[in-house]
């Protein structure tokens, strides 16, 4: 639950940032355990106005710490900010806690990316799901630039015959080609991996945060409500000088 101080923000810039996922083995995504990271919030440059809010967060014996993206300041003792600007707690959360929190919804994450992370972050695994890799290729070229390529994608998955469902069909060894080229059905996550893949097989570099993604407003209490039923994941990608 999240009360907002003041300025609720549109449905648009409701995403609670959760985990952080950066290495992809041809099947599944899997990213590191928390740790603390000294320069994670010095890398953040905030836009626009700050949202202050308090969320009421019920027990996930997991360390995550959920808030909306951007977070800058939160006052829930033992938290810290991880290398992918992710919250967590240095112990699970086993009962019913609250935290204040200020976010930004606009902001920008870094002006440089070094050629290591560059590679860490556009790394595939070798001869897998080949016919997303050949896809991307013809899509990158037709495209002119990344900025342009990523908008292409966009496209083509929500105005094609994409369908979502909670109930996929299995995707065997080269989950990304089936998806895209057969079942063409699945939920955020299949779109969010399928997505980050077309940007890695161009070297575009790319991460998915997981998380959750809109809130219902009480016309009683005034406060949010955010359910296991909004659990989202989606895709940062880098584009120089943006």
């Amino acid at each position: 639950r999240v009360a907002f101080n003041g300025t609720v923000p549109e449905p648009r810039d409701r995403y609670w940032r959760g985990l952080v996922l950066t290495r992809f083995n041809g099947r599944t995504w899997t990213g590191r355990e928390p740790s603390i990271s000294r320069d994670a919030r010095n890398q953040i440059e905030v836009r626009g106005d700050p949202l202050d809010y308090e969320v009421t967060l019920e027990p996930t014996r997991q360390q995550w710490v959920f808030a909306l993206d951007m977070p800058m300041q939160w006052s829930l003792p033992q938290t810290f900010m991880g290398p992918f600007q992710e919250l967590a707690r240095s112990i699970p959360i086993d009962q019913r806690i609250s935290y204040n929190v200020t976010s930004y919804t606009s902001f920008r994450v870094g002006r440089e990316l070094s050629d290591l992370y560059r590679r860490w972050y556009s790394s595939l695994p070798e001869n897998t799901n080949p016919r997303t890799a050949e896809l991307a290729r013809q899509m990158r070229a037709a495209a002119g630039s990344d900025r342009a390529f990523a908008e292409s994608v966009l496209a083509m998955l929500h105005e094609q015959d994409f369908y979502y469902t909670l109930e996929p069909p299995p995707l065997g060894s080269n989950p990304v080609d089936r998806f895209l080229f057969d079942t063409r059905r699945g939920f955020c996550e299949h779109y969010a991996w399928a997505f980050a893949v077309l940007m890695r097989s161009v070297g575009i570099p790319t991460r998915i945060v997981l998380g959750y993604h809109g809130g219902e407003l009480n016309p009683i209490g005034g406060h949010m409500i955010v359910r296991q039923s909004d659990a989202h994941a989606w895709t940062y990608v880098w584009l120089d000088g943006e």
